[in-house]
């Protein structure tokens, strides 16, 4: 018994190991036609939607190890994970897809029935999955353009806790495509989602290239003066739960858009700290992504001349495939922020237009410097 369980283990570490010396050949055999955006240089991962493999960065894979996050579920796992999720079965039918991929599986009459109908189950799972994943879109997609419609119906900035938050609190003016609404805010942390309260909420949307709105960038607010950002508190494991979020998923070619493209733009992470530069600037534009991996996929046509990349500096060292730390060309640490905001600079000076492209560096974001200056 114990040697059968040894072979077993080793068989299992095996097939693992061989999984993983061709992630990508996996992936197109078990996803096939999904919606790969690739991230990251050597090695890498590459993105989709989700494990109906459709558009969208939800869902990751790295190309080293088969790791995969799934980022809107909260799962992760080995390539023999992501097999079992795809297909719906159990874990050893999950073992015996990968071996009759690996050309490991058993020959006989029976194993390639019990495959083909594994095959035919997996095609029916993944099917039922995409078209699951559209009914979501597009319901997220109605939501998302009701509550845009109410934000403009009750458009009035004028003494709101949202206009305080931009005049009073960060010094500079309302950025031109805000609004605000009183929403609730809701922990989603816990098996039943909690609502904490209803808020003064600044509502900002993602425009994509076809200027359709696709997702909204919330930031809720304090409502007693000054009207600072929100703390709504510890989620179900005692981490503060963040005052940004978004409704609904932006595609790649969604962002926000502060103003129309002009020939300097500022682009960044977030809202203030790209508002903040337009507004010392007032003949640059300026474009936000809303989370720094989201930097690289903002494209901008041919009248931008130079783009200045907004850029917040952090504490954590990145490290490599290796495990080894990684540095700046000048010897500085680098760390994730920073690594995704390069990328970012490399993607944009490589447009068929060649802007010119700089990285500002800030400690924190732009207007917290501005304000710390001034003060």
């Amino acid at each position: 018994a114990a040697a059968r369980a040894a072979a077993r283990r080793d068989e299992t570490r095996i097939i693992h190991d061989r999984l993983a010396l061709d992630v990508r050949a996996v992936l197109d055999r078990f996803m096939p036609g999904a919606d790969w955006t690739r991230q990251g240089g050597r090695g890498g991962w590459v993105r989709c939607g989700g494990l109906h493999g459709g558009s969208g960065t939800s869902f990751r894979v790295s190309l080293d190890s088969g790791f995969w996050q799934d980022f809107s579920s909260g799962e992760s796992g080995s390539l023999i994970d992501l097999i079992q999720a795809v297909e719906g079965g159990s874990l050893a039918e999950a073992f015996a897809s990968a071996r009759a991929f690996l050309g490991m599986a058993d020959e006989s009459p029976e194993a390639k029935a019990r495959a083909e109908a594994a095959a035919e189950r997996a095609a029916a799972a993944r099917e039922e999955r995409r078209q699951a994943a559209e009914r979501a879109a597009a319901e997220e997609r109605e939501k998302v353009r009701g509550l845009w419609k109410r934000a403009r119906e009750a458009y009035c900035f004028r003494l709101t806790p949202a206009e305080r938050y931009f005049t009073q609190v960060r010094g500079i003016a309302v950025p031109q495509p805000c609004r605000m609404l009183d929403l609730a805010y809701w922990d989603t942390s816990r098996d039943t989602p909690r609502q904490v309260g209803t808020f003064p909420a600044v509502v900002t949307p993602f425009v994509s290239e076809r200027r359709t709105i696709e997702a909204l960038h919330l930031t809720y607010l304090d409502p007693r003066p000054p009207h600072g950002k929100l703390d709504p508190g510890p989620d179900a494991k005692g981490e503060p739960m963040p005052a940004k979020k978004f409704l609904g998923t932006p595609p790649d070619d969604a962002w926000i858009r502060l103003t129309e493209a002009r020939p300097v733009m500022a682009v960044g992470e977030g809202i203030e700290t790209v508002a903040t530069a337009t507004f010392l600037k007032p003949d640059w534009g300026g474009w936000v992504a809303g989370s720094v991996d989201r930097l690289a996929l903002i494209r901008f046509p041919p009248i931008v001349e130079r783009v200045v990349v907004l850029g917040e500096c952090g504490c954590a060292q990145a490290k490599g495939p290796d495990g080894q730390l990684r540095f700046k060309p000048d010897g500085a640490p680098l760390i994730p922020a920073e690594e995704a905001t390069y990328r970012a600079a490399r993607a944009y000076a490589a447009l068929p237009h060649k802007p010119e492209v700089e990285i500002k560096w800030f400690q924190g974001d732009l207007n917290d410097v501005l304000r710390a200056t001034e003060g």
